[in-house]
Formats: structure tokens, C-alpha cells, sequence
């Protein structure tokens, strides 16, 4: 009878464990764009399919309004866009410098500045990471294909985003190697802008074959970015992708 009990209770503690890594409320920060208040529908997908709620964090300029919103969830995801304005890291723009969006960026700079105040786990995408990246005092490269010299790798593929094309290295006891319990992944790639110096606090978790700066995570700030579009592989079912979602950092 003992042992039955300690089975339930086993079982009870399990199906917890698995419940409360469901149902969070994750952010995902508006792609404000000419006036349209936009979430492409990949993050959305992705975010549900591993139980959990997605909540647009929609253009504002009140930062107490967006404070209030940003306390409420349990991470935010910061995804991929436009470049980035040059001049918030002390650059004149390069003419090969893409389209940029300035809300956008104050946007951004606004979210990662109370996601951090508001202990709110941090997850960014692409521009997401070279934002947080831009914040905390890093560089970028404006314009991969021409400041970057090796030229082995394709970051702006052509196919679909579900499809992977190229492989990273990732760093050991990593937040990627922990939830793939590999060294290295296929990835997608959709960028010609990438971080160039990391900004302090922050330690390189993975890199492409080519040497470009995949992922970086920090502790201090719970933090975790890559460069790649997880949310794009999850459509494709790559497991260590929806792990992504699963298992990212969440407000305890």
C-alpha cells in the first residue's frame, strides 16, 4: 500500500513539474511598423505549442504603462526585424546600412531596459539579440557580407525559414547545449547585420562555422539570444527548437 502511495505521489509531482512549466505568459514585443501594431504569426505558433500563452507587448512610448504590462509576464521575447540605427553604438550608417525604424529602436531599447529592472527573463531573436547587444554597450556589423572576411556561410539563405541550412558550435553547458545535449546544431539564417563586439556581461555561447556570433547568454541579467529564428524551425518540428520554447527562462 505504501508503495502504491509513493507511486501517486511520484506521478502527482510529475504531472506538477510538467504543468507548471506550462500555461506562462510570454511577451512578444510589438514589430511596430508604419503604424501597424504586428507579431509575425511564427512566434505566436511557436510560443502555444509548448503550452504557453502568448501576450502581444504592443508600441507604447508610457514607460510606466509598459513597465506594469512587462511585471505581469514571465518572459519576453524580443524578435527580428529591421537594422538598427548605427548611432546608438557611435557609428556613422554604412551605405550598404538596411531599413531602419527609430520607434522601433526606442521600442526595443525600452523593453530590454524594464525586462531587466522588472527581473523578467529575456529571450532575443536576431534583431532581438543585436538589440540587447546595442543596449548593453556592443557593436554590430552593418553589413555582414561586405565587413565580415570569411564568406563561407550563407546568413541570408533563400529557403524557407522551417528549412535548416547551415551548422553552429555550441558551447558547452550552454542554454542550447543543455536543451539539445549537443555541440553543435543546423540552424536557418536570415540576416546581413550581426554582433561584432559583445557588450560586457555577456559570454558567447555558440558561433557558425564561419566564426560569426550565433548566441550569447547572461546569468546577471537572465538573458539568452541567438542570431538564428528558432521560431521558423519549430515549424519544421526540429526538436531542439520547440525545446527552445519549452525550456526558456521563465520569472519565478
Amino acid at each position: 500500500m505504501k508503495k502504491i502511495i509513493l507511486l501517486l505521489s511520484l506521478v502527482f509531482v510529475g504531472l506538477t513539474s510538467i504543468n507548471a512549466q506550462q500555461n506562462r505568459l510570454i511577451g512578444i514585443a510589438d514589430t511596430y511598423n508604419n503604424g501597424e501594431t504586428t507579431v509575425p504569426r511564427a512566434y505566436i505558433d511557436a510560443v502555444l505549442k509548448v503550452g504557453n500563452i502568448p501576450v502581444l507587448i504592443p508600441f507604447m512610448q508610457d514607460e510606466d504603462h509598459l513597465a506594469k504590462l512587462i511585471g505581469t509576464l514571465d518572459a519576453v521575447i524580443l524578435p527580428g526585424g529591421e537594422d538598427i540605427n548605427p548611432a546608438r553604438y557611435h557609428e556613422l550608417p554604412s551605405p550598404k546600412l538596411g531599413e531602419v525604424n527609430l520607434p522601433r529602436d526606442s521600442f526595443d531599447m525600452a523593453v530590454i531596459k524594464l525586462s531587466v529592472k522588472e527581473h523578467v527573463p529575456l529571450v532575443g531573436i536576431c534583431r532581438g539579440m543585436q538589440a540587447i547587444n546595442v543596449y548593453f554597450g556592443g557593436t554590430l556589423y552593418q553589413d555582414l557580407p561586405s565587413e565580415y572576411a570569411v564568406k563561407n556561410v550563407a546568413h541570408r539563405q533563400t529557403l524557407p525559414k522551417a528549412i535548416a541550412t547551415h551548422t553552429i558550435y555550441v558551447t558547452p553547458e550552454s542554454y542550447l547545449a543543455r536543451i539539445s545535449g549537443q555541440d553543435s546544431l543546423r540552424v536557418n539564417s536570415f540576416h546581413h547585420q550581426a554582433v561584432k563586439d559583445v557588450a560586457p556581461g555577456f559570454k558567447v555561447t555558440a558561433r557558425a562555422t564561419d566564426g560569426v556570433i550565433e548566441a550569447f547568454e547572461s546569468d546577471k541579467y537572465g538573458i539568452i539570444a541567438v542570431q538564428f529564428h528558432p521560431e521558423g524551425l519549430v515549424i519544421g518540428n526540429d526538436s531542439a527548437m520547440i525545446e527552445f520554447f519549452r525550456s526558456m527562462p521563465v520569472k519565478h
